[in-house]
């Protein structure tokens, strides 16, 4: 089913006002740049700020300094059919308690697609250094296995998981 934006005909006389600055807020959202997925996961690591021994704004603060670890991050719940930050977002709580993290694969460009991941061994080490010094509750290198599970795919990608209990 798609819903249609109603004409301005169809709203009543005495809403034409509200109508108009809501078409303008719009109007102001489509010509604005786009957010990106991963400028999203650090929006939602700054509003999570204390929680379970995490201190969700200086992962984030360091995350942001050392980019050239990683390719990407996502910050959730990653418990099997959990729905918790849906039932908490009411609240305006971003209820997560798991940072899942794709280290730098030096193999990947854009521009020549798929080749086999090249990894640095001493920055997947500072990579866990880093994630070590946020006091997570658990750790780890996701098993080669489950990460294709858990990413859809037959590359042989490495994922860090750091939860919080």
């Amino acid at each position: 089913m798609m819903i249609e934006r109603q004409s301005q005909e169809k709203w009543p006389a005495e809403s034409i006002a509200d109508k108009k600055h809501i078409e303008e807020l719009f109007d102001e959202w489509e010509k604005e740049d786009r957010r990106s997925p991963q400028s999203v996961q650090f929006d939602l690591l700054f509003a999570t700020g204390w929680r379970n021994g995490l201190n969700a704004c200086q992962v984030a603060r360091d995350l942001k300094h050392h980019e050239y670890l990683w390719d990407g991050f996502v910050f959730d719940r990653c418990d099997a059919g959990s729905a918790i930050t849906l039932r908490d977002i009411v609240n305006d709580d971003w209820n997560a308690d798991t940072l899942l993290i794709l280290p730098k694969d030096h193999g990947r460009a854009k521009e020549r697609g798929f080749v086999f991941p090249i990894y640095d061994d001493n920055e997947l080490d500072l990579l866990g250094e880093l994630a070590a010094g946020w006091n997570p509750s658990l750790l780890q290198w996701v098993v080669e296995e489950e990460v294709r599970d858990m990413l859809g795919t037959t590359e042989r990608l490495k994922l860090l998981r750091v939860w919080w209990d």
